[in-house]
């Protein structure tokens, strides 16, 4: 798209008209050290044959508490609180995964990453959604929805906690005034992958939802989702190969609804 570009693009979501909002992951690699080409975000414009960038590409420079929540909205939300606690910690704890160079360290550490964006049209906001951290209230693990402040900065003002039994979030979408989810995770290779919806409007700061599984099976390293009528479509990350092909090829599944 420019000349430095968006690595790792994990969330997408439809702005208005042609428009659409990308973000990285904002995550570590595996020996948990810093990319910022992944700490990126853009707003585009979709034409026929190409992505044309409005504005300039968004950078991240600290993921931190500070950085990433508003400091007015943090002294009055006790669920902002524990995740501006649960994001430091992490951070902290894969800081020390790298200067040891621990890669399973790294993993335990689930530092800060985006993995869901959703626009929510009647109120002109967008939610991302969190593969890792999680926070901890009320004796249960929950995964993070998140409001963006504004558009110029990835950083945070009001906050949705979901009750996906300790899984973090791997896509979103909206259809039929449902927020849709693929839960997972939040660690890799957990085969523990389901779908779920939870009414939009029930999507207010602070609010603490247990979202309603949907008794469809899907795969490990589920991280794309769209809803069509009563289809879902399920994107299945591969996994790279050490040649031009992927040692397992990602892949489509069409799942009924019904």
């Amino acid at each position: 798209i420019q000349q430095e570009t968006i690595s790792d693009v994990e969330a997408l979501t439809a702005l208005k008209g042609n428009d659409v909002f990308l973000v990285g992951s904002h995550s570590r690699n595996k020996s948990c050290a810093v990319k910022p080409n992944r700490q990126r975000f853009l707003r585009a414009q979709v034409e026929e044959k190409e992505i044309i960038p409005l504005g300039s590409l968004g950078q991240t420079t600290e993921i931190s508490s500070r950085q990433l929540i508003d400091g007015e909205a943090l002294a009055k939300s006790k669920p902002l609180q524990e995740l501006a606690k649960a994001i430091d910690q992490a951070e902290a704890a894969a800081n020390q995964a790298q200067a040891t160079k621990d890669e399973e360290a790294c993993d335990r550490a689930q530092a800060f990453n985006i993995e869901g964006a959703v626009y929510l049209k009647d109120k002109d906001s967008v939610w991302l959604g969190l593969r890792s951290p999680l926070v901890s209230m009320g004796g249960k693990e929950w995964a993070v929805l998140a409001r963006l402040k504004n558009r110029d900065k990835i950083q945070f003002d009001q906050v949705v906690l979901l009750n996906l039994e300790g899984r973090g979030i791997r896509d979103l979408t909206q259809h039929d005034n449902q927020l849709w989810g693929i839960a997972g995770g939040p660690g890799d290779d957990k085969d523990n992958f389901f779908l779920w919806k939870t009414p939009l409007s029930g999507l207010k700061a602070d609010a603490m939802v247990t979202p309603k599984q949907l008794a469809v099976k899907i795969p490990s390293s589920s991280e794309g989702l769209a809803i069509a009528g009563n289809k879902a479509y399920v994107l299945v990350d591969g996994k790279e190969g050490n040649g031009a092909s992927c040692a397992v090829p990602g892949k489509f599944l069409e799942i009924s609804l019904k």
